[in-house]
C-alpha cells in the first residue's frame, strides 16, 4: 500500500508554535471568497440589509475545519463565542445569524 504524503499548508513547527485561536485566522484570512459571495449575495438591495454574505461563507469554512457536526451547533458556538464571531466577520456584540439563515444560503451554494 502505498502512502501518500499530503504537503502541508503551514510547516508543522509552525503549527505547533501558534494557538488554536490563531490557526482559524491563518487558515481563513488568505482565502478570497469575493467571487463566491458575487453568486450568492441578494440580487436586490431592498429590504433588510441581513448579514454579510462573506462572513456566512467563513462561518461554514468553521464549522468544517473545527468538525461542528450541525447547523444548530454552528450557531450555538458562534453565539456564545465572540471569538468565532470575530473571526467569521459577525459583530461582536450583535446578533448571529438564525439557522434557518445559514440554510438559505447553504441552498444558494
Amino acid at each position: 500500500m502505498n502512502n501518500i504524503r499530503q504537503e502541508c499548508l503551514f510547516p508543522f513547527e509552525e503549527l505547533l508554535n501558534l494557538s488554536e485561536t490563531d490557526k482559524l485566522i491563518c487558515i481563513l484570512d488568505p482565502i478570497d471568497l469575493k467571487p463566491v459571495v458575487e453568486k450568492i449575495k441578494p440580487k436586490s438591495n431592498k429590504g433588510p440589509t441581513g448579514y454579510n454574505p462573506e462572513a456566512i461563507l467563513r462561518a461554514f469554512l468553521v464549522q468544517q475545519i473545527e468538525k461542528i457536526p450541525s447547523r444548530a451547533d454552528l450557531v450555538s458556538k458562534i453565539d456564545r463565542s465572540p471569538y468565532l464571531r470575530y473571526v467569521c466577520g459577525f459583530s461582536t456584540t450583535g446578533r448571529v445569524p438564525s439557522e434557518a439563515t445559514f440554510s438559505r444560503y447553504y441552498s444558494k451554494l
